[in-house]
Order: C-alpha cells, then structure tokens, then sequence
C-alpha cells in the first residue's frame, strides 16, 4: 500500500524550521522501498555574545534515510542507508559561579574576573551571555548502513544474518578560556570513527512453548582523534603556543549468545540467556608543543587491554490473570575494558597506568504490569537493586579541559518506577510516571580534589585525593516525574485537540567529584499544544515548549585555568511556534 506524510513547523522565537516526510510503497509485487529525510535549520542562538555581535547555539541538519524490502518467497532481505550532517554554532557555555576569593588568589583568576566585570557579565544560573571572541562550530557527518538477509524454514524457525557499518566524521572549534582575548581560542578538535559489525542467529519457532535464539556476534571499531590545542596571540620567539595531539583507538569484540523461553503453563513462564564475550582495545598517543594548558614537549603512549568475560539473564514471569502479570528477573551485565587517552589520565605519563577494568553490574528486579477496565487503565511498577563494580565514570579535568575515564570502585543504585495511564472519559489521555532513585558511591577513592577543598588546604591530590565513599553518584536525581493529559474532541465536525505535559527534575551535582559548585537546581519544563484536523489526514496546531521560559543547566563545570569559575550548558528556554502535519 502506498503511503506518504509530511510535517513542517516554524518557530519565530528562534527563527526555526524543521521539515519531515516520508513516502513508501510495493516497487513491484516482492519489492518495497520507503524513503524519510528532514530538514532543520535554527537561525537564532539562545545564547548571547556581544563580544562578536552574534547568538550562539544554533545551526542547521538535515537527513535522509532508504528502507528496502525484497520477498522471494522464504527469502528476505532487508537493507537502509542513512546520511545524516549537521552544522551548529555549538555549544556555548557562560559562566554559572564565581569564587573571587579563590580566583584572585591566582593571576589567571585575576585576570578572568577582570574581564568578567568589563563585559558587564553576571555569574549566575540565569547568565545567559557568553564573552568568547573566538567562533564555536560543531560539525557532524554520519553515514549508517545495515544488510540484513534471513531464511525462514517450513517449521516456523528463521536463520538470519545482520551486517552494519557506521562512520562518523565531526570538527569541534571551541574558544576554551571563554574571553573576549585570545588566552586559549585554539581548540581545534577532529573525530573519525569507523565501525563494522557482523551478526549470525538461528531463532527458533516462535509458537513453540520452548522458544529460544542463538548467535553469533562480531564488532569493530576504529576511533582516530587529531587536536590543535593553543592560543595565536601568546607568543614564543615568535612561534605561537601549540600543542598537536593524535589519538587513534581500536577495539574489537568477539561474542556467542543464546536466549530461551520456557512456557511451564498458561500463567508461568520462565527465560535465561547468557552471552560469552571477548573484548580487545588498544590506544596510540602523541602529543607535541608548548601550549601550557599541558605537559610541554613530546609525549607518547601506548596502552592496551583485554578480557574474556560473560553477561546474563534469568526471570520469571506469572500471570495472575489476563490483565495483570508479575515477574522477577536477576541479571549480571558486562561493560569491557576501557583506556583514558586524556593527556593527563597516565597514557602519556610514565608508571601510570591508563586502562579501566571492565564494569560489571548486578541487578535484581521485581515487576508489576496491569491493563485494567479493558485496557482504559495502565499500572506498571518496577523496584530494582544494581550492584556496580569498577564503575567506568567520565570526570572533568580543569587543568587540561579535557574529560578523563576513571574507574569508580563500587557503585550501588536502588529504586522504584511508576508508569500509570487512564483514561476517564472519552477522549481524554492521562499518564504520570514517576522515578526514585538512590545511587551512592559505596566505595570510591583516589578522586580529584574540588578547587575549593584545594584553596581551604582540606585535600591534596598528592595525598590520594577524595574519598567520596557513601556520597551520592553525581548526575542522578534522586525523584523525577513526568504527567500529561490530552484531550479529543469534535467542535462541531471538526476534529481538535489539547495536549500538556510536565517533566520536574531533583537537583543533581553535575561533577563526577562532587564540587558544590556545580550542582544543578530542580526543575520543571511545562509543554502545551492545541491543534485541529481541518481535511482528512491534515493536522494545524500551535504550541509552547517550556512554556514558563525555565533557564536551567544541562552540566556544570570547572573552567579550565580559571581556579573559582564555572561553567554552564544552558538548555533552550522558551519557544512558541506552529505545525502542519498531512498522511496520505
């Protein structure tokens, strides 16, 4: 059947547009293609910079993608090809949180501070002016294949074969020292990832009360990073202070699988899986220059790492009627090896160690699903216990503006989810779904100093740093809730409809080493839509997206060289616009 779609909407609050469609169909009697892409492009930032007259955190992407189907009897073959590139003025940041005592301890501080009060700026969650006189550009280019052929056979079971291939090409310019002077406004980084994946399975008969699936699993990656790090004004016998790195990772993962199903009655069933895995990485670093953000003169490493380990499942599930089911599950779960190739995370630094040992996590959990009133009520509640060991955590390092990769010692996480919907009256949608999370460190030590336990003399990271064990994990909000409604109508013979949704945020500290500083504040983000159908299959509404214009960080960090400041990523603030959908 031949189907097509569009959608389009423009926001005069940013000057944006955004352009979907979508068009499908039978090519012959066993041939199908369907065919997506959109188009985006804001031209407005939320971000403001006097310094060059301009707005920061816009830009502009577009994608398109191909779906392919071809049926020869118990033959298929499925395929996709999808490029995807982007160009953003990405991704500002301003200043979140001065500590002038700490900062004019420092003629760095001094200096920042001083530039801070010429341009007017107001440290603060609300900051939203960025002082940086260099230009910021992100750009992104993706190409992802897949080839999947599968037999089915006469009994029901089906073999099938799935082969992918990703590239990623990205350039980030960032003006580092976020000054309207040239202090480090060369930070000029270039990623290419290329991966390829090979996947084998036999699935068995899917009406069998014992159903399983085996397979086979192949994965490799290729991950280069070149960085031209320095300043053009600063000046060294006449050389510019430079520092070039270049980075190359590659990985490979080797694994055998199988997962079955076991129907005991009509109410029990029980399921296991289990997967042998083999991982291999390896890292080449150089670095080379006088920039002194960093370790001067030529520096190189070489690091690798390896294990054969194994991932789990097991559960069972009881259905006390055809409404409601309860289960228990308990699995073990396997994150590989990992190197730091940061500058300042030991690949470069002789009798330092660079590689992580692999995360393994154990969880335990206990559900509860229902559709009740024929499916007009919905009550899913999850409790869950994970057990994290050599937790594989991502921190900021301001010395080198650089994230390094640590192993967290122990980490354990406990909590409960409710997802509910109803349905009152005709028409009318409601949800609610709420999170609980308590994560804590059970065991973590050797972390980083924060700049103010420094500048009190209360750490020394060349005494072991912090010991934050039984502090909560940075970056999990304890209780999160999101709740909607919509509700449809006929206002006289047309079609309309009305849709709210919330989503609050407990308050989380951001930094992987605790600093107060960083931590981000609660939060709600409030959505409206109205719309109506005015032809068959078309679709006109106008919306607000945070409707209560919420200025609220993403992430918080140090700033690099600048002891006291910090820095935020502001997520977009309020925007009112319009939308026009039609399927065929």
């Amino acid at each position: 059947m031949f189907e097509a779609g569009v959608d389009a909407e423009y926001s005069p609050t940013f000057d944006a547009t955004r352009l979907e469609a979508h068009v499908s169909g039978p090519i012959t009697d066993n041939w199908s293609l369907r065919l997506s892409g959109f188009y985006s492009d804001q031209n407005e930032g939320f971000i403001d910079n006097p310094v060059r007259n301009v707005t920061e955190n816009r830009g502009e992407s577009w994608g398109v993608r191909l779906k392919s189907r071809l049926n020869l009897g118990q033959f298929r073959l499925d395929g996709s090809i999808e490029v995807f590139e982007q160009e953003q003025d990405c991704c500002a940041r301003t200043f979140s949180f001065v500590d002038t005592d700490i900062a004019n301890q420092s003629t760095f501080g001094r200096l920042f501070l001083s530039r801070i009060a010429a341009n007017g700026v107001q440290p603060g969650i609300g900051n939203t002016v960025n002082i940086s006189d260099a230009p910021i550009r992100h750009t992104n280019d993706v190409v992802h294949a897949t080839l999947t052929p599968s037999y089915s056979f006469d009994d029901g079971s089906e073999i099938r074969a799935i082969f992918g291939y990703r590239s990623w090409e990205q350039r980030a310019l960032t003006d580092s020292d976020m000054l309207d002077i040239d202090l480090a406004n060369v930070f000029d980084i270039f990623r290419d990832m290329e991966v390829t994946s090979q996947e084998l399975q036999y699935i068995s008969p899917a009406e069998d009360r014992f159903s399983y699936i085996l397979g086979l699993y192949h994965f490799e990656q290729r991950f280069d990073v070149d960085a031209e790090l320095g300043t053009g004004t600063f000046l060294t016998n006449g050389v510019p202070l430079q520092t070039l790195q270049t980075t190359v990772v590659e990985s490979e993962n080797f694994a055998l699988y199988g997962h079955a199903t076991f129907e005991i009655s009509d109410n029990w069933e029980i399921f296991a899986g289990a997967r042998l895995i083999r991982d291999e990485i390896e890292a080449d670093f150089v670095s080379n220059g006088n920039f002194f953000f960093f370790p001067t003169g030529l520096r190189t490493g070489n690091a690798r790492a390896e294990d054969t380990n194994w991932a789990g499942t097991a559960g069972i599930e009881y259905n006390v009627t055809d409404d409601i089911m309860v289960y228990a599950a308990a699995s073990r779960g396997y994150k590989g090896p990992a190197i730091d190739v940061s500058i300042s995370g030991g690949i470069a630094n002789p009798g330092s160690d660079p590689t992580l040992e692999p995360e393994i996590v154990t969880n335990y959990e206990l559900g509860f699903k229902s559709a009740l009133l024929g499916g007009d009520v919905r009550l899913d509640i999850v409790t869950y216990l994970s057990n994290v060991r050599d937790f594989q955590a991502t921190a900021f390092d301001p010395q080198t503006a650089t994230f390094v990769l640590r192993n967290a010692g122990k980490v354990r996480s406990m909590g409960v989810e409710v997802d509910f919907s109803a349905t009152p009256i005709e028409g009318l949608q409601t949800y609610f779904n709420l999170a609980y999370t308590d994560a804590e460190f059970v065991e973590f030590l050797g972390v980083p100093c924060t700049v103010p336990q420094v500048s009190a003399g209360s750490c020394s990271n060349a005494a072991g740093g912090q010991d934050l064990s039984g502090q909560p994990v940075n970056q999990v909000p304890e209780l999160a809730l999101t709740l909607g409604a919509r509700y449809d109508f006929d206002l006289g013979s047309v079609p309309v409809f009305l849709r709210g949704d919330a989503a609050w945020q407990d308050s989380v500290i951001s930094d992987l080493d605790l600093d107060p500083n960083t931590r981000i504040p609660s939060h709600w983000i409030a959505n409206f839509e109205a719309g109506f159908e005015p032809i068959e299959g078309g679709v006109f509404s106008v919306w607000v997206r945070n409707a209560f214009d919420e200025i609220y960080p993403t992430r918080i960090l140090d700033v690099a060289a600048f002891s006291g400041g910090y820095a935020q990523f502001l997520g977009i603030g309020r925007q009112v616009g319009f939308s026009f959908s039609y399927d065929y």
